[in-house]
Parts: C-alpha cells; sequence; structure tokens
C-alpha cells in the first residue's frame, strides 16, 4: 500500500520531466479566453487570475452520469470526494483549495452565468468548466466567492452545416467492497461470548445453537445481503445532439435519456408494483444564437429536465442499515409455516421491508431559461458594447408513497417447534396510496453590462461595468433570498509583457444583518510574460514564461442559522419549576442574537508560474495563502441556568496555505497520437482563533490545528488482566475488564479521562494531498484512455455500526471485527474484546480506530476504435467509435473491508464496465 505514494509521485515527475514534440492544438491554448464571469473574458497567456480549466472533451471520458463525478483529478486546485448512495444520491464533495472555515466550504457552481445545480444537468452539454480560485479571479463574485467559484459553459452552434450526433452506451453496474457479516452460528457464538464477558448468562442455549448451525428453518442464519442485494445492475444512456447554423442563425439542441436499475434481487419484487431501485431522467436542451442585425445578438438558452426515481418504502438508508444491523441470526426470512420472521429485539424484516411494504416514489420537474441581448455600439465609440440578461429557473419535486405493512411470526419459546409456538405482531395491511409536495424553488435573475474593449500601440484595455439583482424563493418560512452586485474591471496590457487587472465589487445579501447588508470586495492583479521579452525571444525551445500575482477580497453570506441576529424562540421541553424539574414542553428561548454581525471575509493572495516549452510541455504552479476572519462561531459553553443557546460571534479566523502543480505533454507524429498529464495539490489550513473555551492542555487545543482535526485517546494496548487493571492508571469512561483498550496517561494524573485527549491522525473532512494522473495513446483510430486519482494525509475513524463496533445497540458483527477480537488466547489482536453492551471505553475516538483513509482509485480506464474516414466513405457517417470503458475498478487503500470514500452504512459505491458506440452524420 505505501509503494502507492511512490508509484504516483514517480508517474507524475516523469509527465513533468516529458520533452517532445506536439502539435499546434497546444500552442494555440494561450488564445483560448478564460470566462470570468459577468461577460469577462481575457486571453489565457495575458491572464493574472487562477484559473483551471476542464474541457467538455475531457469530461466525454468519463462514464458518470452526474458531471460532478466526471471531474475526479480535472481541474488543478478542485478537490472532488466521492460519496456513497444511490445513483440519484451519488453528489459528491467539491471544494476549491481545500478547507478555507470551520463551517460552509460549499463552492458557487454558475452555468451559463447564473447560480444552477449541476448535476441537474448532463455532461454532454457541457463546453467547458472553469475553476477560479484567486481574487483575482473570484472578487466580482463578493459575498459569494469565498469558497471558490464553479463557471459551466454549456454548447453552442456554429455557422456549419447539420451536425448530428447519435451515442449510446450501456452500463453493467456490480456491487463490490460490501462488507461481511458473520453467519447465523458465528454470530451465536460471538454474543454469548459478549454476554461471558460482561458476566451475564448466555444468550443461545445448546440446542439453539445446534439448530442455527444446521440450518433449522425454525432459526435464523440469513446472509441478509445475499438475500436482498443482486450483485449487478445496468444503466442505459442515449444522447442525441443537433447543432449547425449559417449567418444568422446557430443552434445547438440536445436529448438525454437515462434509464437506471439497482440492485434489489428481482425475487422480492412482487407482481402489483416494484420496489426496485430504479432512476429514469429525460434532459432537453436547447441553444440559439440570433444575428438580428449586424450589431445585434440575441441568445436564448433553455433546459429541461423530468425524472423519476423509485425505492422501497423504506428510505434506502434506512434499508442498508438493516441489512448492516440485523444479526443472521434474529430470525428466518420465513417460518416454516409461511410467516415472515421477526422477534421483540428486531422488528423489521429485511426482505419483508423491500417485498411487503410498498414503495415511494419521486417525480422532479426543472426547467431552466435565460436570454441574452448585446449590441455592439461600435458606431459611437470604437470597442463599445452592452448587455442585458434575464433568466428563470424552477424547480418542483412530488412524492407517490403506496404503502403496506405486513405481519410477523415471533416465537414464544427458546426453541420452537410448531406453529403453535408462534404469535403473531404487526398487521398486514393493503396498500393505501398518498402524495406530498417536496422540495420547490423558484430563481430570478437579471444582470446588465457596460463594455469596451480597444487596442492602440503597444497598449490593450478592456473596462467592464455591470449589475445583477437575484431572487432565489424556497419553501417555507424566511426563505427567500435577494441579493445585488455591482462590479467592475479593468484589464490592461502593455507591449504584449506587462499585464495588470483591476477587479471591485459591492455586493448585497438580505442573509447578513441590516446594518451589514453591503460589503466592498477589491483584487488587484498583475503579469510578466517574460518570454515576450528581448532577451528570451530568441529561445527556441521556450514557448511561454509568465509570472503572475494577485491579492484581494472575498466573502461570503451563507449563515448558520437564518434571521440570527434576532431574538429566536422555539419549543423546549423541560422547566425547573419551584425547585423541581418539570417535564412539560412549552415556548422557550434559543440561540441568543448576534448584534452588530459582521459578514465572513476571506483575504486571497496568489503566486503563479506559466511555462509552455520546445511545444509540448505545459507546467502551471500556483502558491497561494487565504485567511478568512470575522468568522461566526459560538464561543465556549455557557451555563445552564442562561436558559439559552449562546450567540454566535465574529471572531473566528482561519489561515489556508499551500501549493498547486499541473503539468501536460502530448506529442503527435502522424498516426500516433500520445498525451500525458499530471496534477498535485497540497494545501494545509489552521485554525487562528475560534473562540474555543478554556483548555489546561496544550495538546486539547483545537487551536492552531487544521479544521476537521480528529481528537482522541493514545491507545496502548489491551489490559492483559485484573492485575495490570489494577496497576494502570483509571479509566472514567467506563467499567474496564481485560480486553478492553488501555490509553495513555498525558497528563500523568493516573486517571484518563477528558484531559488525555489529543490530536490524532489528520482531518476527516478532506485530504490535505490530493493528486491524479493521466494517460492517452490513439494509433491509427485505436486508443487506451486512462485516469487514475488518489489522496494522501486523510484520516477517518472507524466507527460503522456493526461492522467496527459490533453487538452493542443488537447489532450484528461483521467477519473482519470477529477474526481479529481480542480473546485470552489472542493477547496480541487487532479489536478489543467482545462486549454486548454499551462499552464507553472501547467505542470513542482513539488510535485504535483511527483509520488512514488515503487511496489510489482507477476512476476510468477506456480501449475504443474510431473508423477512419475512408473507412465510412461509403457511409453517411462522418464518424464512428466503438469503446468499452471501466470504473472504480481498481483501489489500492489502507481500509480493506470497505470503500474508504464510504465507510458509514450507504448505499455502496459500485464498479461499471461501459460498452457504447458514438456517431456522427
Amino acid at each position: 500500500m505505501r509503494n502507492i505514494y511512490k508509484l504516483s509521485c514517480a508517474l507524475m515527475f516523469s509527465c513533468l520531466s516529458a520533452y517532445a514534440q506536439q502539435d499546434s492544438a497546444i500552442v494555440a491554448k494561450g488564445e483560448r479566453l478564460l470566462n470570468l464571469g459577468y461577460g469577462v473574458t481575457v486571453k489565457a497567456k495575458e491572464s493574472s487570475a487562477a484559473i483551471s480549466e476542464v474541457t467538455g472533451e475531457e469530461i466525454m471520458k468519463s462514464a458518470a452520469t452526474n458531471p460532478l463525478n466526471a471531474l475526479y483529478g480535472k481541474g488543478l486546485g478542485l478537490t472532488v470526494l466521492q460519496n456513497g448512495g444511490t445513483v440519484w444520491e451519488s453528489v459528491p464533495t467539491t471544494m476549491i483549495r481545500g478547507l478555507n472555515s470551520t463551517r460552509d466550504n460549499s463552492i458557487l457552481v454558475l452555468i451559463d452565468g447564473f447560480e444552477r445545480d449541476l448535476s441537474m444537468i448532463t455532461k454532454e452539454e457541457i463546453e467547458s468548466v472553469q475553476i477560479l480560485k484567486d481574487a483575482a479571479a473570484t472578487a466580482l463574485y463578493g459575498l459569494r466567492g469565498a469558497n471558490g467559484v464553479m463557471l459551466v459553459t454549456t454548447k453552442t452552434g456554429s455557422k456549419k452545416k447539420i451536425d448530428v450526433s447519435v451515442n449510446y452506451e450501456h452500463h453493467f453496474n456490480m456491487l463490490n467492497r460490501l462488507p461481511k457479516f458473520a453467519d447465523g452460528y458465528t454470530y451465536a457464538l460471538a454474543m454469548n461470548e459478549a454476554m461471558k464477558n460482561d458476566g451475564l448468562s448466555p444468550m443461545y442455549d445448546q440446542t439453539q445453537l445446534d439448530g442455527i448451525k444446521n440450518n433449522d428453518p425454525h432459526y435464523g442464519n440469513v446472509n441478509w445481503m445475499d438475500e436482498v442485494l443482486s450483485k449487478s445492475g445496468s444503466t442505459d444512456n442515449v444522447f442525441v445532439t443537433l447543432s449547425g447554423g449559417g449567418k444568422i442563425v446557430r443552434y445547438f439542441s440536445s436529448v438525454d435519456y437515462l434509464s437506471y436499475k439497482g440492485f434489489i434481487k428481482p425475487e422480492n419484487i412482487v407482481d402489483e408494483y416494484s420496489s426496485q431501485l430504479k432512476y429514469s431522467k429525460l434532459s432537453i436542451r436547447t441553444n440559439v444564437d440570433v444575428d438580428l442585425t449586424k450589431s445585434t445578438l440575441l441568445s436564448f438558452k433553455m433546459s429541461g429536465m423530468l425524472s423519476e426515481h423509485n425505492r422501497p418504502n423504506p428510505l434506502t438508508g434506512d434499508l442498508m442499515s438493516m441489512l448492516y444491523n440485523t444479526p443472521a441470526a434474529a430470525f428466518p426470512v420465513k417460518t416454516p409455516y409461511g410467516d415472515w420472521g421477526g422477534s421483540n429485539v428486531w422488528t423489521r424484516n429485511p426482505v419483508a421491508e423491500v417485498a411487503a411494504k410498498g414503495y415511494a416514489r419521486s417525480h422532479q420537474r426543472l426547467l431552466f431559461a435565460d436570454m441574452a441581448i448585446r449590441q455592439d455600439l461600435g458606431m459611437f465609440l470604437k470597442g463599445l458594447s452592452v448587455d442585458a440578461r434575464i433568466a428563470y429557473d424552477n424547480f418542483c419535486e412530488y412524492w407517490d408513497n403506496y404503502g403496506m405493512n405486513y405481519a410477523y411470526a415471533v416465537p414464544n419459546v427458546s426453541n420452537p417447534s410448531s406453529s403453535e409456538d408462534y404469535t403473531l405482531k404487526g398487521e398486514s395491511t393493503a396498500a393505501s396510496f398518498s402524495s406530498s409536495l417536496g422540495n420547490q424553488w423558484s430563481r430570478f435573475n437579471l444582470w446588465g453590462r457596460v463594455n469596451y474593449a480597444n487596442t492602440w500601440d503597444d497598449h490593450k484595455l478592456n473596462v467592464t461595468l455591470a449589475a445583477s439583482r437575484e431572487q432565489t424563493i424556497l419553501n417555507g418560512q424566511h426563505n427567500t433570498r435577494n441579493r445585488i452586485n455591482m462590479l467592475g474591471h479593468v484589464h490592461y496590457v502593455y507591449a504584449d509583457k506587462y499585464v495588470a487587472d483591476l477587479a471591485f465589487s459591492r455586493n448585497g445579501s438580505n442573509l447578513l444583518a441590516p446594518s451589514q447588508r453591503f460589503g466592498n470586495f477589491p483584487a488587484v492583479s498583475a503579469a510578466w510574460i517574460v518570454s515576450n521579452e528581448n532577451f528570451l525571444k530568441d529561445v527556441a525551445f521556450l514557448d511561454l514564461l509568465k509570472v503572475r500575482a494577485s491579492w484581494g477580497l472575498t466573502g461570503t453570506d451563507i449563515m448558520p442559522e437564518a434571521l440570527m441576529w434576532n431574538r429566536k424562540y422555539g419549543w423546549a421541553n423541560g422547566y425547573i419549576l419551584g425547585g423541581e424539574y418539570n417535564g412539560a414542553s412549552g415556548l422557550g428561548e434559543g440561540r441568543l442574537p448576534t448584534t452588530d454581525m459582521l459578514y465572513e471575509k476571506v483575504a486571497k493572495a496568489n503566486l503563479g508560474l506559466d511555462m509552455s516549452f520546445v511545444k509540448s510541455v505545459d507546467l502551471t504552479v500556483e502558491l497561494f495563502k487565504e485567511k478568512r476572519t470575522d468568522m461566526l462561531v459560538t464561543p465556549g459553553d455557557i451555563s445552564a441556568v442562561l436558559g439559552a443557546t449562546n450567540a454566535y460571534q465574529n471572531i473566528g479566523k482561519v489561515e489556508n496555505k499551500g501549493i498547486e502543480i499541473g503539468a501536460n505533454y502530448h506529442k503527435e507524429l502522424k498516426a500516433f497520437r500520445f498525451n500525458a498529464g499530471a496534477n498535485f495539490t497540497f494545501n494545509r489550513n489552521k485554525i487562528i482563533e475560534m473562540g474555543e473555551e478554556y483548555a489546561p492542555y496544550e495538546w486539547m487545543k483545537a487551536t492552531g490545528r487544521p479544521v476537521g482535526q480528529i481528537f482522541g485517546y493514545e491507545a496502548i494496548g489491551f489490559f492483559k488482566d485484573e492485575q495490570d487493571i489494577a496497576n494502570s492508571p483509571k479509566q472514567n469512561m467506563s467499567t474496564v475488564k481485560p480486553g478492553d483498550i488501555k490509553f495513555k496517561d498525558l497528563n500523568g494524573d493516573k486517571i484518563i479521562d477528558e484531559f488525555d485527549k489529543k490530536a490524532i491522525g489528520y482531518s476527516s473532512q478532506i485530504p490535505e494531498i490530493y493528486y491524479s494522473v493521466n494517460l492517452g495513446v490513439e494509433y491509427k483510430g485505436i486508443g487506451i484512455d486512462a485516469l487514475i486519482q488518489g489522496t494522501g494525509n486523510y484520516s477517518a475513524i472507524a466507527s460503522t455500526a456493526s461492522l467496527f463496533r459490533p453487538l452493542t445497540g443488537n447489532t450484528s458483527i461483521s467477519e473482519y471485527y470477529y477474526n481479529n477480537r481480542w480473546t485470552p488466547e489472542t493477547p496480541n489482536a487487532k479489536f478489543p474484546r467482545l462486549s454486548q453492551g454499551t462499552n464507553a471505553n472501547n467505542f470513542n475516538d482513539n488510535t485504535l480506530w483511527l483509520t488512514n483513509k488515503s487511496f489510489l482509485k482507477l476512476r476510468h480506464a477506456e480501449l475504443y476504435y474510431k473508423f477512419s474516414k475512408k473507412t465510412l466513405a461509403s457511409t453517411p457517417l462522418q464518424s464512428a467509435k466503438l469503446y468499452v470503458r471501466a470504473s472504480d475498478f481498481i483501489l489500492f487503500d489502507h481500509v480493506d473491508v470497505c470503500d474508504p470514500e464510504a465507510m458509514g452504512i450507504s448505499h455502496p459505491i459500485p464498479a461499471s464496465i461501459q460498452v457504447g458506440f458514438s456517431v456522427g452524420f
């Protein structure tokens, strides 16, 4: 496992040292336009901002159905972490330049200039994705730019004949890394062992043990995972595009249909309805550009989506929880007499929950629509133009519930042998239908812009002034968001060598207190294109050498609670009346208001280096430092006598700094193409101030440590026997016995308590190291493309019920835990003794459960064949491609028993093989 970092680093730095020729496409990269939003664009070679770009072509190499999941390892500075969940829940965690706050670190995503959910469109619609990182790129967004911005541009038509493309792919989805739980007999032995360890009588007698072991139908010995889940599912995806245009009208239209079938076993699906995990989505897009006159451009973009997902009536996560936690010996699927199995302890039968509980189905409707008009005013002043844009988005979700209940049989005696030994509990009911409105929101945007761009002698100037107004209306009370933004941007270039940029915005938001609703956010940046200097013009191998720097301010209006500057009231349970506690509920005071509340501010500094040489190698290096101030935190604890939660205060501070390195190498020689690239990001944050309450020892303090730092006890082994316990410091968490975890006494007071917790491992929220390596080779139409992505300096506490914390709370036990548990015969085991009750001593955050969550994954590998023009000459096809892909198939990690990206109880992350074709007419 440790060699994976050496391997990945070797691959990355081999790319940095690559030296060869490439085609003119890479040379032209400096001429491409980078988008800062609000219509502000600059040539890549003249940009002084930190912006990374992912092309639509790169995104299409992924088999992900959610565009966000197609961004793993792509976009220097962008961290994308996969999460478990069904296909409609599979939304990754995304961050730009790591953690900057102890609160919200979500980035702003704009599609065609407006805030929208990227998971609501298809990856086939995307022209490019740009990641705005430093203040020079994000200051225009003011109160929305603190955590970085992702700009997504969808495809448009061009002045050429009609192009039609059809793409189809079928996914063979497979569950892997499912945890394995003990069979019924092993579970019963484990429970008896745990009861004995706790000084209690066995739960299972010999007759029961024999019945379970011999699969007597009166006893349970059920692999619930196998009974409920199939090992395979499928996805079908069809995508059709139509694009083209002429001198006046240009258009791009697309239709995408996705159909997914999940992993519920077909045998559990009844005839009257389906409780299968299913998802279907139809997406339609039309982008039209019309030249009304030679100086007037009208653009219209509309995207619609209809989707539906189906699941068993209990929540999907609830179903997985049952599969994890219901022991194999709990009861049979059905009794020998045809009734659903059950017990007084475990009252929910996982198979019955799928086959006899009904289903739930959601219907989603989405509309994204925007229109823009651009007027060139060059007849009055050369380079002058104005723009106006308007957008309206709407989303709603409806739920249909087809619910029923089932009866289950509970044995009356310890060892049942006839139908009289069972009692039916619960009630079988006929299906009942209900429907409800789920999430619903609408958003309205309006903005206008004046732009002046001109060139004279050695000077280039581009000036933009713009203003925008946004309103978002959500369900519920106090859920209308109003924001306005006034901004300016000046871009100046002298002699194609010296670049200076000034950005400024003034933002207002009704999420902030009335006295602090507006903020000012300036940024300055500069670049020196050294390669254009006379003393380097004759250096043949150097194509570009640019040094740039930026500094500026951004902020955030995302508050931890709505209207927290007002006094809040809510329902409270319990009061002390007349000297006695009274459990009656009533109106109580909530969190105290925050007076003189400020918005959070982030000062961002960036130093960048861009290089291209020998017409084949591109290298980018970024050094950055960010400091967030006026962060809202709750300082310390206050006495319960006050009867209210302490107010937030603007005293929090976090510092974040790091380095980013991106490299790309490309070569094309006749029929042979080769490209290799690597991205590497390291960022480390530190809490400077968080209003932390007094801690007597330095090792207890979160201040000065990373956001998300894990704290826990240092485990130094297991107690060997009673004498070892007597000779060791007293552990106050719970009564200890041989086989329990022994902790280090950090302060030397002979007592293990809260004062002995220290920082352990790294952050549990995000890795400090995020890297990827991609490789592509093509010869005469046959090609291979692959992307591996990994993380480092990433920790977690292994705490999944049944898997790492077995038996307590009537849960199951994993084979992994059982085979590595402490017993008197195995004193050097990996895990502590078995215990059936709550064991606060063993099951807390400590170094025994500290897990290295770092991993290296093959995100995708593709083998394809492109038919040659000569082969297609006698057909109506302009292009044709066949391909097969593999996704998430290879994983190197330190967890082994489950996917490190889905360590908790959740729908597992499937591996997938896709076969498909695309043709163009």
